[in-house]
């Protein structure tokens, strides 16, 4: 593989800058934030006006990617083996992920037949998403710009994917879709709105036979932490965006659509839903670069740890010696932010 490029970030960037998502001024507040890849560093803007935070510079991070997908980084990476053994492989990652209970629990609520439902996964990523939906009996497609990604999907669950980019796929698309699922995708873009302005044009309007479609968005949720909270996300340039409930409003506003919030308190009290930081107190990122400028990870965790860490007794007892405090999350709002849009 080729090396990642380093970008080093020197250079002196001013106090406050146009906001890309709302045009209104934003303001400085973190000259040096770690970047994903080491050794690079990155700047923090937060734009009052849309409540949002972004990085600069804005550089592509397609390379991040290739490098995660082929080197199995992620704990993502695990599910492609371990979903084909489910017996309900959609219940399997709603138990496994909040994003994807709430999606399923949103299309649920649809009440459609489940043949007629056409649905389009946007970062579909290494597919399992897409092919639990299909396994469930719904008509799903996924689209991702990786083409690594998109090929080991391919082999692993057959051609239910495409090597596409939403904005041009927009183009041949036009409200062909009930349901556009973008899930934990829209913070690792460069231009949020105009991406999501092209995932509703993908999905059916109010006007259309039948009713409208659903745009489901999730995203870490700005709007659990205080207002003055720097960066309590995954380092720039994998997320370039700290989006909050703000945010998504006025973006709905911009693509010609109604937002609405999903309510956690279900899953709350199902799940005893837990994170080692309270984000009620929590003001600065916590996370270290991930990746060294050779794509490789920093801290591989040894095949010790991996084997006990899938111990439940193993787990229990490891966070009693370690004295990791959990909070535990309640109420509507939750750490994940989903918003379900609906064009008018």
């Amino acid at each position: 593989m080729q090396k990642i490029k380093s970008v080093q970030t020197e250079e002196n960037f001013p106090e406050s800058v146009e906001c890309p998502l709302c045009g209104a001024g934003a303001q400085l507040v973190e000259k040096h934030c770690p970047g994903f890849i080491e050794p690079d560093t990155f700047s923090i803007y937060h734009c009052s006006a849309c409540d949002t935070q972004f990085s600069m510079p804005r550089i592509g991070n397609n390379k991040i990617y290739e490098y995660m997908y082929g080197r199995a980084y992620s704990h993502y990476c695990r599910y492609p083996k371990e979903i084909k053994k489910a017996k309900d492989p959609l219940q399997y990652l709603a138990d496994a992920e909040p994003a994807y209970w709430a999606a399923n629990r949103i299309i649920q609520e649809m009440g459609a037949n489940r043949k007629d439902l056409r649905i389009l996964e946007i970062g579909s990523g290494l597919g399992y998403f897409t092919y639990a939906l299909n396994q469930a009996g719904y008509h799903a497609t996924g689209i991702d710009i990786s083409e690594s990604g998109v090929a080991q999907a391919r082999q692993t669950f057959g051609d239910y994917y495409l090597c596409a980019d939403v904005t041009k796929w927009a183009d041949k698309h036009k409200e062909e879709y009930d349901v556009a699922l973008c899930i934990e995708t829209i913070e690792h873009v460069d231009e949020a709105l105009p991406f999501l302005q092209s995932i509703a044009a993908c999905c059916k309007s109010q006007k259309a036979p039948g009713g409208g479609g659903k745009i489901i968005v999730t995203t870490p949720n700005k709007s659990m932490y205080p207002s003055e909270a720097v960066w309590c996300n995954s380092l720039p340039p994998f997320h370039m965006w700290w989006l909050s409930e703000t945010s998504m409003r006025y973006m709905a506003e911009q693509a010609g659509a109604s937002v609405g919030f999903f309510d956690w308190s279900e899953y709350h009290r199902q799940n005893r839903f837990t994170v080692r930081m309270n984000p009620e107190k929590t003001m600065r990122w916590s996370e270290m670069p991930f990746l060294d400028e050779n794509g490789y990870a920093i801290h591989p965790k040894s095949a010790l740890y991996k084997y006990f860490a899938t111990i439940p007794w193993a787990k229990r007892i490891g966070k009693k010696v370690m004295r990791i405090p959990e909070y535990r999350i309640q109420g509507s709002r939750g750490i994940i932010l989903c918003a379900v849009f609906e064009r008018q």
